[in-house]
């Protein structure tokens, strides 16, 4: 799951061992309209996946990431939205 060369089809984000996945995301379906992929086996509740197979440009990216901000936000972990909209952003224009 964690390369040492990544592919450009898939990013898995790696969750504070605090938070339930699983409900993290049944909440970006329900609110954001997002839907994430959770881990499988021994990372169910552990990751979220991201596609980014087929067309998916940095707009595409900044929603997600943005929605899933909001979402770590909406179930009570510390994040100061927008700050990850942010480190996308100077990711995407390097």
């Amino acid at each position: 799951m964690f390369p040492r060369v990544p592919a450009n089809t898939l990013t898995s984000v790696r969750l504070p061992d605090t938070l339930d996945g699983k409900a993290l995301l049944r909440d970006l379906r329900a609110t954001h309209g997002m839907v994430f992929a959770g881990g499988q086996a021994h990372l169910a509740g552990r990751i979220v996946r991201i596609a980014h197979l087929g067309w998916m440009d940095d707009y595409d990216a900044l929603v997600a990431v943005a929605a899933l901000e909001r979402g770590l936000a909406g179930m009570g972990y510390p994040v100061a939205i927008g700050s990850a909209v942010q480190a996308a952003q100077v990711a995407l224009a390097t």
